[in-house]
């Protein structure tokens, strides 16, 4: 019995200590600059930096810190992320991998599904996100006009091979909701919402919403319509249609803005208004009917 736990002592502390040299001498920036390069080559809309990449256990990676972007637009910014190849990943072209990591207060997870040594390489991806801050988001920051508050639950999923520098399907909601105009919209500095959801699907030419519902004690609306990208950000063009119904009581503390006036009548109180939006991000014009 002695000479056993001498046995499983040892071997104990060979492992642990085999684990720590192994951990000093890991070559973090090298495999850092392959993790980017790879990712990168297999997929040019993405560009990728991190500050290293360090052995964790289970086996796998932790990536710190980490930012994506994706078609020229800021996706996520993260202390760390982790992750965790699969057996698949180290047998055959299929390669399997699962993440994980905090965004904020919230924290998102996910798994990838990779076909990298064939003639057309194919990423699959799914990322599951909760509680996350809005206005940490990175792409919103790149937008001055307004300022959006609220806590985020999304599901995305991306296909590398589904149209030209694939296609990511997002559903989303924020509960509750706040936007900030900067600069008052049609008199209103900031609406408040309990609830917002969205479908839309993203590529690198453009952002289609299939649906963006908002509802609360002051409006409910929906709006659909496309957002087709260009460089920089703010010269992105909108085509937009929205669809305004105000609750009670909203026409009333609005009376002394444009758009109170324009929900003034009973018809737009009982059926709501359509408001077009044209123009750019940075200067959108609009068209009520």
């Amino acid at each position: 019995m002695k000479r056993t736990g001498k046995i499983m002592f040892y071997g104990l502390y060979a492992v642990l200590a085999l684990g720590f040299f192994l951990y000093l001498l890991f070559p973090s920036q090298a495999v850092r600059d392959l993790v980017v390069a790879r990712i990168e080559q297999t997929h040019p809309g993405v560009r990728v930096h991190m500050g290293g990449a360090h052995p964790v256990f289970p086996p796998g990676l932790k990536l710190a810190p980490l930012s994506v972007a994706y078609a020229g637009v800021p996706i996520l910014s993260m202390a760390h992320l982790k992750v965790l190849p699969g057996i698949s990943f180290f047998l055959g072209s299929q390669k399997h991998l699962a993440f994980n990591g905090p965004m904020g207060s919230g924290a998102l997870k996910g798994h990838a599904d990779l076909k990298l040594d064939v003639p057309l390489p194919e990423i699959k991806l799914t990322l599951n996100l909760a509680g996350i801050p809005v206005e940490e988001l990175e792409a919103l920051k790149q937008l001055p006009q307004f300022g959006l508050a609220g806590t985020l639950t999304a599901y995305i999923d991306f296909d590398s091979l589904k149209g030209p520098g694939g296609t990511a399907n997002i559903n989303m909601e924020i509960t509750p909701a706040r936007i900030v105009f900067n600069a008052p919209l049609l008199g209103l500095e900031q609406l408040e919402f309990s609830q917002i959801q969205s479908e839309v699907t993203l590529t690198p030419r453009m952002l289609q919403i299939k649906r963006l519902d908002a509802s609360g004690a002051q409006l409910e609306s929906r709006t659909t319509g496309s957002i087709v990208f260009r460089e920089p950000l703010q010269n992105s063009r909108i085509n937009l249609s929205c669809m305004i119904k105000p609750q009670a009581g909203f026409v009333a503390e609005q009376k002394d803005t444009m758009i109170g006036a324009m929900l003034a009548s009973p018809t737009a109180q009982q059926r709501g208004i359509l408001i077009r939006i044209a123009g750019t991000l940075e200067k959108p014009s609009y068209v009520v009917r």
